[in-house]
């Protein structure tokens, strides 16, 4: 009889590697001190982020700061939290139900289109980003942008 993991493994054959710089699973910092282990998500799937993480965090623990204070990212809302939040504030405001039709949709598209690379939340999107979701109209970027109409 084989299990979830070992089906996993078949299928996902780097899992026993979690270094492996190109999976796009959750990626975590782990550390021990005073003789307790230690696990903290870096809230990215990201690899070339996750080792800028761990040098910054690296300094915090060489500072004498203890893991308790090097929390890394401070608790935030992921990018639906923020939406739902948002909308309920416009529809306090009266808004047209067409309006909050069209704002759903947009607030939906950013969501998928910056969770395709790997964002969920605010702090982690970049100038960059926006101006591809807006050329890209919240598409995955994939394919080419769209023309800008006369």
């Amino acid at each position: 009889m084989s299990s979830p993991l070992s089906a996993m493994l078949t299928l996902v054959p780097h899992l026993k590697h979690e270094s492996y710089p190109r999976c796009a699973c959750p990626k975590w910092l782990r550390w021990s001190r005073d003789g307790k282990q230690h696990r903290q998500s870096t809230g990215t799937r990201i690899w070339g982020t996750v080792e800028k993480a761990v040098a910054q965090f690296e300094q915090r623990l060489k500072a004498g700061e203890s893991p308790a204070t090097t929390s890394g990212r401070t608790p935030s809302r992921r990018f639906p939290q923020l939406a739902e939040t948002f909308m309920t504030r416009k529809l306090s405001q009266g808004i047209q139900p067409t309006t909050e039709s069209k704002v759903r949709c947009h607030l939906q598209g950013f969501s998928e289109f910056m969770a395709a690379r790997s964002k969920f939340y605010p702090a982690d999107v970049t100038a960059t980003d926006l101006v591809q979701c807006k050329a890209f109209g919240f598409s995955t970027g994939a394919e080419k942008p769209r023309p800008k109409e006369p």
